[in-house]
């Protein structure tokens, strides 16, 4: 069976440092990886004010550190540039169907998983996907500050999708 991890990106900082949020991730990928035959990465993330400024891309930085821990260079396939989550899933769509992958594997951060589910329901059509929440390591405050970003973004798309119910 033919695996693929979607690795949602973070940030990093300026010099390409990369945040806690996305180290966190990393290493749940990295497990999963390293307990799976048949895995490639699909790593997300190009450039933005609110998580790259550098002039490589933040996929870069992700698939840099798996090499270093020995992921091999042809089980990444292309990478996905996005600047935010809803282009994550967006181009996800557009590839799912034309790759040979059997089970999708989508790891992002625990406080990010509802709304990510909820974006793969309105826009893939694609039953073998799973999600896997990457434990946390953030500090208190940071977490609470993440914890209400989200919950303003699932109400902002809950409302679009109860727009597109209503027609």
């Amino acid at each position: 069976m033919n695996k693929t991890i979607l690795l949602l990106g973070a940030s990093n900082n300026a010099k390409g440092e990369l945040s806690q949020m996305a180290i966190d991730r990393l290493e749940c990928a990295y497990a999963v990886y390293s307990n799976n035959s048949n895995v490639n990465f699909i790593c997300t993330g190009g450039f933005g004010e609110h998580f790259n400024t550098t002039k490589i891309p933040h996929a870069e930085y992700l698939q840099q550190w798996l090499q270093i821990r020995g992921v091999k260079e042809n089980d990444f396939l292309p990478h996905i540039l996005s600047s935010n989550t809803y282009e994550d899933i967006q181009e996800l769509s557009k590839r799912i169907n034309h790759t040979s992958t059997d089970l999708f594997i989508i790891i992002t951060s625990e406080f990010h998983l509802k709304r990510v589910c909820m974006l793969c329901q309105m826009l893939i059509c694609y039953k073998n996907i799973i999600f896997i929440p990457a434990i946390s390591k953030l500090k208190d405050n940071e977490l609470l500050a993440r914890l209400a970003h989200e919950e303003k973004s699932i109400q902002l798309l809950q409302r679009k999708i109860n727009k597109c119910n209503e027609i």
